[in-house]
């Protein structure tokens, strides 16, 4: 049998306060429950969700994330009930038998205990009928049922120029437009709610209020293609030159065309969300397309990849 030694016993809840620091999370678990990621649920709901959750569920680091609030939160309402001082009650000991103006000479009590009290007083009265102390349930009248989901979408309905809810963009995940795994669909925030996220706060959705009429009212100018790809190839070409230069063969070139790209993607999410300009979202392109001609002039020596032009140039030698 294993037996528990008394230090894992003792575990602190906090080091922290044992070593008498700060809160290193300031006041940001002085809140109510509610307030927390997945507030809604209880600590039974949560502690069942993020057992049964799925490994492969974009969901799980939703539920990953409200498990840790609430373990962080539940310790510091635990440690805030145990420092609370207890709230002494003196009683007469049950072996005196005191009058009104005694004192007893075990307990120090004073006045009749309940002993002589249960004597003397009378019993108290019934309660009447129509005052139930314990009030049945089955027997009260429900409140009439309130459909929020509809007063939200009701409202949204009605002022469509205060904004609107859409599905958030770094737990509700897509591929070419499509959802990659299961996603519900809120009737009162007409959208699809990702798994939860810091970004949107464990919800699923943010709330979008930008003004897109001003973007009809004040059209952009008109951009010529032809040239505009002309200077982002002549960028690229650039670029090549100065990478071939300081990185020669042998190169792992082939990767780093998945690693430009992968870049690629993540601008152009945080353009999207505003987090990045679009030069950045172009530079990371310029850079993509850069790796692409690389790899198609010179290949990648480390993974044996030859051009063709490479071999029938060499006769067939590197």
């Amino acid at each position: 049998m294993t037996k528990i030694s008394p230090k894992a016993v003792d575990t602190p809840a906090a080091q922290w306060r044992e070593d008498g620091q700060p809160d290193p999370h300031g006041d940001r678990y002085d809140c109510p429950r509610s307030a927390l990621p997945k507030g809604h649920l209880t600590d039974d709901e949560l502690a069942n969700g993020i057992f049964m959750v799925s490994r492969y569920d974009l969901s799980l680091i939703g539920f990953q994330d409200a498990a840790k609030e609430r373990i962080r939160w539940l310790s510091r309402q635990l440690a805030q009930l145990q420092a609370a001082p207890a709230q002494a009650v003196k009683t007469p000991c049950g072996e005196c038998r005191i009058e009104q103006d005694e004192t007893c000479d075990i307990c120090g009590a004073q006045g009749p205990s309940p002993m002589v009290m249960a004597r003397t007083a009378p019993p108290p009265p019934s309660p009447a009928p129509s005052t139930p102390l314990v009030q049945d349930h089955r027997k009260q009248r429900p409140a009439p049922a309130v459909d929020v989901a509809e007063g939200i979408a009701s409202y949204l309905s009605d002022n469509p120029e205060s904004g609107f809810w859409r599905s958030c963009t770094g737990c509700h995940e897509t591929e070419d437009g499509h959802d990659v795994g299961h996603y519900p669909y809120s009737r009162a925030l007409k959208c699809k709610l990702g798994g939860g996220c810091s970004e949107c706060g464990g919800l699923g959705a943010v709330w979008d209020n930008l003004d897109y009429s001003l973007v009809n009212e004040n059209p952009a100018p008109a951009v010529d293609v032809a040239a505009y790809i002309q200077s982002i190839f002549a960028r690229a070409e650039a670029a090549r030159e100065k990478a071939q230069r300081k990185f020669p063969q042998p190169n792992y070139v082939a990767l780093k065309v998945a690693e430009e790209a992968g870049e690629v993607v993540r601008a152009a999410v945080h353009f999207a969300e505003g987090r990045l300009p679009w030069e950045d979202l172009e530079a990371e392109a310029v850079q993509t397309i850069a790796m692409i001609m690389r790899l198609l002039v010179e290949g990648d020596e480390v993974n044996g990849i030859i051009p063709p032009a490479i071999l029938s140039a060499s006769g067939g030698a590197v």
